[in-house]
């Protein structure tokens, strides 16, 4: 690969403070309009805040490294999570328009797209965050192997990310293994002119393979692989759910879709024969090269802010004019892919797994964000090397976005329980950490174990068996654990074992009888707590 070593100056330092000011703005007061979600985000900070404690190997290690770096910044949960929300959302903007210059891509160009970047819906609403932090070590890794001039360096540097990366991305893994593959394949073909910064680099390599074996093995042999299996279940579970206009807790609920459409025995050949697991496919093959349209063209033209009249009219003629200007055109394209072929074949195989995810299970939004490096690479390979930079066209982008960008309160934000319309987590943990303090509280929900977002005096009652065990009820647990809160939420009352559980209903029709009472949050009009009776 021909090394194009980076050519940042002054105006990069220009382009990249008006990056920090649009996304400072943008997201500044994200805290508002998003609420924080459990389940995955809040299991990983969770561990990020234990990993002294307990250093886990499973559910993306590596990226509870990183929240316990931030841990030492911000103490607060909640907190905590809108900041590491906003730093990979600034950061991964950085790092892309950093990527795409070092690709020779005018300036104004970089510029341009990273800002339709920081807009972009797959972006800052982008939930969990686990893949941003993914492409942040893709993006820092091809922007890094541009100032090595062997090849081995290069591949032992994506190698070693693609490493970190498997352990917060499992798929990810795969790329790390045909890494190895090219490295070794690499080494033996150059046996004879191995120079003294190649085996500095091997041994590097071979230091951090080994620690990171020693302390989470590999995520094919954690546990991770199992946990593959359930993703293809609950995702099942959900395409039926919208084949069928069901309105279910897929995650929960999934064991009628799979019964009614996975008879015994549980075969290799009768699944492959199966027509719903085909049905499957095609249907996520579909809604992945609709999303991948979209995740494209919004880097072009904001459709997703359409309603926004004059940002979308004031933005779109601006695309076309500086397309037009810096010489948008497909004869660029083969001559990038030749100077840059190693690098265009490490990001390739770092968006296959992604792809086949999005196949297997669903292409859920934080699939798919794995895609943009390598379309920040394509996108680069429409354009002539750098041009003399055009302070005016910089200026144009700055003003469009300044005046008329969206800001946080126009993103939708993932809801995963469908009824997350006014910040009933956030608003619902503030209520109970005023309420108890430091009073050490059991709390009971199915919303994604609470207590992962609040202070160490809280812990959660034990769902697993409800989740497990298709005969455990929520009632039963309530009587074994006695929790000094149970959370009722619309999704509580969802969940198709609760509807049938008549003693959880005498709970919440009566729940003196039990030793609760209903205790209101205020401003939630359909949350609410049982809490226990003192």
């Amino acid at each position: 690969m021909e090394t194009l070593k980076p050519k940042y100056n002054k105006q990069d330092i220009i382009n990249v403070g008006l990056i920090l000011l649009l996304g400072f703005l943008i997201a500044r007061q994200l805290q508002d309009y998003m609420d924080v979600l459990l389940w995955d985000e809040a299991i990983y900070l969770d561990r990020g805040f234990l990993l002294w404690k307990i250093i886990p190997n499973t559910w993306g290690p590596v990226y509870s490294v990183w929240y316990k770096l931030l841990s030492y910044i911000e103490q607060n949960k909640i907190a905590l999570y809108y900041l590491n929300f906003k730093i990979l959302f600034l950061l991964s903007s950085i790092l892309a328009y950093l990527f795409m210059v070092a690709l020779r891509m005018p300036k104004v160009m970089a510029l341009f797209f990273t800002c339709m970047w920081l807009i972009h819906p797959y972006n800052l609403p982008s939930w969990p965050k686990i893949s941003h932090f993914v492409i942040c070590i893709i993006l820092f890794a091809a922007i890094f192997i541009q100032y090595l001039k062997s090849t081995i360096n290069q591949i032992v540097v994506f190698s070693i990310a693609f490493l970190i990366c498997g352990f917060a991305r499992p798929e990810l893994y795969l790329s790390f293994i045909f890494s190895v593959l090219l490295l070794f394949i690499l080494i033996f073909i150059n046996r004879k002119n191995i120079n003294p910064s190649n085996i500095l680099s091997i041994c590097v390599w071979l230091l951090f393979v080994g620690i990171t074996y020693k302390l989470y093995r590999t995520p094919l042999t954690s546990g991770d692989a199992q946990r593959g299996l359930g993703v293809f279940i609950q995702h099942f579970a959900l395409n039926y759910s919208i084949w069928n206009k069901q309105d279910i807790l897929w995650w929960f609920d999934f064991q009628d879709a799979v019964m009614r459409c996975f008879k015994p025995p549980y075969t290799l050949k009768n699944f492959v024969q199966n027509p719903y697991l085909w049905q499957h496919f095609s249907f996520n093959i579909q809604l992945l090269l609709s999303k991948s349209f979209s995740l494209i063209s919004n880097l072009i033209f904001p459709f997703h802010f359409i309603s926004k009249k004059i940002f979308f009219v004031l933005s779109s003629l601006l695309s076309l004019y500086l397309l037009y200007k810096n010489k948008c055109q497909i004869k660029y394209f083969f001559q990038l892919i030749k100077e840059q072929f190693l690098l265009f074949g490490f990001l390739l195989i770092s968006v296959l797994p992604s792809i086949a995810s999005s196949i297997y299970a669903h292409p859920r939004t934080h699939y798919l964000v794995i895609l943009f490096p390598f379309i920040f690479f394509i996108f680069s390979a429409f354009f002539p090397k750098h041009k003399t930079s055009n302070v005016f066209h910089s200026l144009l982008i700055f003003v469009v976005f300044i005046f008329f960008m969206p800001k946080a309160k126009d993103f939708q934000f993932f809801d995963l329980y469908g009824t997350d319309k006014n910040m009933m987590t956030k608003k619902t943990i503030n209520f109970i950490e005023d309420k108890y303090q430091d009073k050490p509280t059991t709390i009971l929900d199915i919303d994604g174990l609470m207590p992962s977002l609040m202070n160490s005096n809280f812990k959660s009652s034990n769902i697993r068996p409800l989740i497990k065990e298709d005969s455990v009820l929520i009632s039963s647990i309530v009587l074994k654990e006695q929790p000094d809160i149970i959370y009722v939420t619309p999704t509580m009352m969802k969940l198709k074992k609760n509807k049938t559980d008549s003693l959880f209903q005498q709970m919440i029709a009566e729940p003196e009888r039990f030793n609760y009472y209903k205790q209101a949050i205020p401003t939630l009009g359909d949350v609410y707590l049982l809490e226990k009776t003192k």
